[in-house]
């Protein structure tokens, strides 16, 4: 027997006084002195309320409810006598009635439904991470809020070789092409547009990309001090004019070779 009703019991729930008798709450539930007539009373609702009343009850709300279930004992010499809690098994019968008018009400799934759901549910299509994309409006057009899919490796490869063919020679490193500049320019293209704002889209892409960092203090709108990323020049010695330092002069260090602005030094600096 499952805790739930099967197709042929729900269609035959068209009162609560069904829905208690499938749950096996004994007494008769128009009389408050019942159990099941307790509870309905309890609720604000008669035998023949349908169940989906009581299925729109919230299931925390429901749990409340049945927490401050109390059933009626016989008066002793005229006097009345406080409810009764429900038994454990009276308490258990109650909460299958409220999950079956739920069901009954289409507010709640039966367990075979919801198992038979859970197998037949496509795989999650997993998202594509932020490096498979190329924003267009940090290549090409900053007023463009369109991604394009990265190129392959084998039309990278492609792309060189139709350099070499028409050059008859490779790029050099400072006019080589980044891999976003030649996916957001195959990608116009493509789709025939041959506009690129120049004032990102340029040569050398991949030096800037590996220019020097520097990090500075700047105010903020609050008035406080907050880190920025200054981006200095591409190559050390315009650097060294900037400063007003003498030039830099190579010296080892405990850990490995670092780079000497006078006072101000940069370990482990790799030059673009």
């Amino acid at each position: 027997m499952s805790a739930d009703p099967t197709d042929a019991e729900l269609a035959g729930f068209n009162t609560l006084a069904n829905v208690m008798t499938w749950a096996g709450m004994l007494g008769d539930p128009a009389d408050n002195a019942t159990a099941p007539g307790s509870l309905i009373a309890g609720m604000g609702a008669v035998p023949t309320t349908h169940p989906r009343a009581v299925g729109g009850i919230p299931t925390p709300d429901f749990g409340i409810l049945i927490d401050n279930w109390g059933i009626p004992r016989p008066d002793q010499a005229g006097v009345a006598q406080p409810t009764l809690a429900p038994t454990p098994i009276q308490r258990a019968q109650a909460l299958l009635f409220g999950r079956a008018c739920r069901i009954r009400a289409g507010f709640q799934q039966t367990l075979a439904a919801a198992a038979a759901a859970a197998v037949k549910a496509p795989p999650a299509t997993p998202p594509t991470t932020l490096s498979d994309r190329v924003k267009l409006s940090e290549v090409t057009n900053q007023a463009d809020t369109r991604e394009v899919a990265r190129l392959t490796p084998t039309e990278l490869d492609t792309c060189y070789k139709n350099y070499k063919q028409t050059y008859e020679e490779y790029p050099s490193e400072d006019d080589e092409a980044s891999a976003e500049q030649l996916a957001a320019y195959a990608f116009l293209l493509k789709n025939d547009e041959q506009y690129a704002d120049f004032a990102i889209f340029g040569p050398q892409a991949i030096r800037l990309m590996r220019k020097l960092r520097m990090r500075g203090m700047n105010f903020s709108t609050g008035g406080e001090l907050v880190p920025v990323e200054i981006g200095g020049p591409p190559q050390l010695p315009p650097l060294e004019q900037m400063l007003c330092v003498p030039p830099y002069l190579p010296h080892q260090s405990q850990g490995g070779a670092s780079w000497s602005f006078g006072s101000l030094q940069v370990p482990h600096l790799r030059l673009p």
